[in-house]
């Protein structure tokens, strides 16, 4: 799970979302609260709302080739992320 915050608007983090699932390929979750996110994914610092809980599917079984590949994409979603105006919280493997 990757966790992002910090968007200025609901709508910025809406769009991240749509851009996750539909252009990454990988399950995201909005969620106006951290109480809210904390019901799928506990977090112990701070966030601040609106949330965007994106999958991070495992790489434990992928050859090296398949695991560099998923690095990038990751790196992606993050980049993609900062580009909605949101930041990154953490990265829970």
């Amino acid at each position: 799970m990757i966790i992002f915050h910090s968007f200025d608007e609901k709508d910025a983090a809406e769009g991240f979302a749509r851009w996750a699932t539909s252009t990454a390929k990988r399950s995201a979750i909005v969620c106006g609260s951290q109480t809210e996110s904390n019901q799928i994914e506990g977090f112990l610092f701070p966030l601040k709302p609106p949330i965007v809980l994106v999958d991070q599917p495992s790489t434990r079984h992928l050859s090296e080739t398949a695991k560099r590949k998923a690095c990038l994409s990751e790196k992606r979603v993050i980049d993609m992320a900062y580009s909605f105006g949101g930041s990154i919280a953490d990265v829970i493997r």
